[in-house]
């Protein structure tokens, strides 16, 4: 695909503050710049429908972008949409282009931005006889900004997202990321943060939000079998991942690793925290004497701030900590947080109806669980398993506090018991986890049918 030299020198026209854009044989008239970083630039562009195309002779177009886009669901009703412009000064960033245009081509999901259509065009340089390239994609446009922008300013007035605001907001990235951790072969985004999230404001409902920016996105799968192999991509990741949200597998990897889509899962939890709190969980650690970002995501030294009143539940603080396992072949997957995200939610509610005794508030908490998934060697079949227990151990209205304060604690005891014997020898198997876990469900359903 290409653009006419006419339409290129529009552009520079446009920039200096008027002028039109051809992309392919559709035109475009800028109405001003949004936004730039780095070599790139986005406009927000009108589509000027009835306009004649170069390329056609001077005949008219008709029916413009919208012969070409798909899903009509992706047309502007006023014809406004974002274009960005990348200036490529080699070929690496040329064929880093054409990646991101192959990667977006495959997603079509309402979480993820749509790539409309695109152009790369070579423009001869100041240098003579060398030439580089621009490249033009047109995407949707969402006037609202970015997650980033939105927490910004809320955080400047001392404002936060409602718990409900949170959760929806969380559950749209989630449902993105599972389509594109769900192809053959599964993608990783590789750069989930919130200057990455569009957010629309929409009334009576939760924000609509998009996930964009592809540029980063490869198969989610590599093999690492040498230092070699860990040194290149930790170098690839430090080039295309976000520091505060990377994973820490992508800071110091193993010389034997099999790296998958739970470095998003990593980034995933740390985008959550900043919904509620505007910031990575571990940026703190910029600000203080000494410290080192490294050092605080390795080790997952999470710190939790002030937030609103009344504050955030207890239950979001801990399905943060369930995604920052430092440990890749221990965190969830994407499918885990989707199916366990309503847990989450009935947590909160169960909460408001139980006794207000400080124990009992105590054994509610989690914190065993996270012990449990946080330890060498766990199995997804047995990451999904203790998720059954967490939301088996729910406890419905009705108990009587005789049973809370007594029999319940008395079970924990013993499996914390057998638990921690297991974990305490050097030989401890799969198998070991596996029964641990089958033993805690067991004796849990038995206390409810005790009540």
């Amino acid at each position: 695909m290409g653009c006419s030299f006419s339409g290129l020198n529009a552009l520079y026209d446009a920039v200096n503050g008027g002028g039109d854009v051809w992309i392919n044989e559709n035109r475009f008239r800028i109405v001003r710049q949004l936004g730039e970083g780095g070599f790139a630039y986005v406009f927000l562009v009108k589509e000027l429908v009835n306009a004649s195309s170069p390329a056609s002779g001077g005949g008219a177009v008709a029916g413009g972008l919208s012969k070409k886009v798909k899903d009509k669901s992706h047309l502007s009703g006023d014809g406004t949409y974002a274009m960005k412009k990348v200036l490529i000064q080699n070929n690496e960033q040329l064929e880093l282009v054409r990646e991101e245009i192959h990667v977006s081509s495959l997603f079509n999901h309402p979480n993820l931005l749509p790539l409309l259509d695109h152009a790369i065009i070579a423009v001869k340089a100041t240098q003579e006889g060398s030439w580089n390239h621009e490249a033009y994609l047109l995407f949707p446009v969402h006037l609202d900004g970015t997650l980033l922008d939105n927490s910004t300013a809320m955080k400047a007035k001392k404002e936060f997202f409602s718990t409900t605001d949170v959760l929806q907001i969380f559950r749209q990235l989630c449902a993105g990321l599972k389509h594109m951790h769900n192809l053959d072969p599964s993608y990783a985004h590789n750069d989930v943060k919130p200057g990455n999230v569009l957010l629309t404001h929409r009334q009576g409902k939760s924000p609509l939000a998009i996930l964009m920016d592809f540029g980063s996105a490869r198969p989610a799968k590599r093999q690492i079998r040498s230092r070699s192999d860990a040194l290149q991509l930790q170098e690839w990741a430090s080039e295309h991942c976000s520091a505060p949200f990377r994973a820490p597998e992508l800071w110091d990897c193993p010389s034997h690793a099999d790296i998958d889509e739970r470095t998003d899962i990593w980034s995933l939890g740390c985008t959550l925290y900043a919904i509620m709190y505007g910031v990575s969980p571990f940026e703190y650690a910029l600000g203080e004497s000494g410290g080192s970002l490294q050092l605080a995501i390795v080790n997952a030294q999470i710190k939790w701030p002030a937030g609103p009143k009344p504050p955030y539940p207890e239950s979001l603080h801990q399905f943060v900590t369930w995604m920052l396992q430092p440990q890749a072949a221990v965190r969830p997957r994407i499918d885990d947080i989707i199916i366990h995200t309503p847990v989450m939610v009935d947590v909160q509610n169960t909460k408001a109806e139980q006794s207000s005794s400080s124990l009992f508030k105590r054994l509610q908490r989690d914190d065993f669980l996270f012990l449990a998934i946080a330890k060498p060697g766990s199995s997804s079949q047995q990451e999904s398993c203790l998720l059954t227990f967490t939301k088996r151990r729910l406890w419905k209205k009705g108990h009587s506090s005789l049973l809370e304060l007594t029999l319940y604690p008395l079970i924990n005891l013993i499996g914390c018991s057998f638990f921690f014997f297991f974990f305490s020898t050097h030989k401890r198997t799969h198998h070991h986890i596996l029964i641990f876990t089958v033993m805690v469900a067991v004796t849990t359903e038995a206390t409810k049918m005790t009540a």
